[in-house]
């Protein structure tokens, strides 16, 4: 039995599909472009569109960095997790804490920080609260600067008080003086003192409390004549007593120095 194939009526134009698609039809972006300099234009804009959805699903489900990343400012709800350098000239915004090393050195979002290694300052550090290490052991109230240390305090350099004032008696060696720093020096007054003889006077001074310690110096003038004490320490004064311990009068204008050291019987 003889077969007549069904491609033997059909013209070499049948068998070009797109015989009768004119260039028109062909280009499925015709309808979208005016002119076929728009191309480069649409890919580049669907690429771009491509990469910053594909940005923004990998900072949303976590961010892993190999090399080195240098950028203005970020923000993710997720780990960002980086083997290398992280540069960052702007802010890094975390919402849940930030920690190095697996705890080696953390943030909590309450501000609370905790390093676990030691921690070098090479400018400036200030502390706005109280200051303590290990609660009680040194402490430092913000409100007054007051310290109190638990421990023992070794001191290898200068210690003492950087500031201090000075006072001249006026009228006699009886006569108080006011001299409000933690320590000083006092020219007594000139006037004569009898032989075997002591003269007191009152220092006010707001920096002593009754429990406080005075030490006082004979700086000079008259050195090895006379012995001095400070007694009727009270809150805000203290009384100086100065006495001739030569068999002669002497009429000298001493210079003593004295210095408070707080005190506490409790």
């Amino acid at each position: 039995m003889s077969h007549i194939s069904h491609t033997s009526h059909m013209s070499p134009m049948h068998m070009n599909p797109t015989h009768h698609m004119s260039p028109m039809h062909m280009n499925p972006m015709h309808h979208l472009m005016n002119t076929e300099d728009s191309t480069p234009y649409i890919t580049i804009g669907f690429v771009v569109l491509s990469i910053i959805i594909g940005l923004i699903a990998i900072i949303l489900g976590g961010l892993a960095i190999t090399g080195t990343i240098n950028f203005g400012s970020i923000t993710s709800s997720a780990d960002i997790t980086s083997k290398k350098n992280i540069i960052a000239e702007g802010t890094i915004v975390s919402n849940t804490g930030f920690d190095v090393g697996n705890s080696n050195f953390t943030v909590e979002k309450d501000g609370d920080t905790a390093i676990a290694g030691y921690l070098a300052v090479k400018g400036p550090t200030g502390i706005d609260n109280d200051f303590d290490v290990n609660t009680d052991k040194f402490t430092v109230a913000s409100a007054t600067g007051n310290t109190a240390i638990a421990g023992t305090l070794d001191v290898t350099g200068k210690f003492g008080y950087t500031s201090g004032g000075t006072k001249t008696q006026v009228t006699s060696k009886s006569t108080g003086v006011t001299l409000n720093n933690l320590t000083g020096q006092i020219t007594m007054n000139g006037a004569a003192l009898g032989a075997n003889t002591s003269v007191s006077f009152v220092v006010t001074n707001s920096t002593v409390a009754a429990n406080d310690i005075i030490i006082l110096n004979h700086l000079s003038v008259g050195l090895g004549s006379y012995l001095f004490s400070a007694n009727t320490i009270t809150n805000g004064s203290f009384t100086i007593t100065a006495s001739n311990i030569t068999a002669n009068p002497l009429s000298q204008a001493v210079v003593i120095s004295f210095i408070v050291i707080k005190g506490a019987i409790a």
